[in-house]
């Protein structure tokens, strides 16, 4: 077959499925991007012995974008996370899992 034996309903549903690929590409990309700054804020907070602030964020991590007030707010969420999941009883080797 050849593409212009396409219709033009069949050449859209090609293009919106490679939207839809990129998209989930650059979600995936972002999120571990994401992901990669929380830890590193944390890293930073403990190294520092900091407390989580905006300003702290900004101005002693450095962070600097846009977008900063959101960024800052899923850091925090996930920080949020993570000191949850240090409550939850789990087993030692629980951090095996992750390896």
């Amino acid at each position: 077959m050849r593409t212009t034996d396409l219709t033009q309903e069949e050449i859209n549903l090609i293009l919106e499925y490679r939207e839809k690929q990129k998209k989930r590409a650059r979600e995936r990309k972002n999120r571990i991007h994401l992901l990669d700054i929380a830890k590193k804020y944390e890293e930073w907070l403990q190294d520092n012995n900091q407390g989580s602030t905006l300003t702290v964020f900004m101005d002693g991590f450095g962070f600097s974008s846009p977008i900063t007030m959101d960024v800052f707010r899923l850091v925090e969420e996930i920080r949020r996370n993570c000191a949850f999941a240090e409550a939850l009883d789990l087993a030692d080797n629980w951090m095996e899992y992750l390896k």
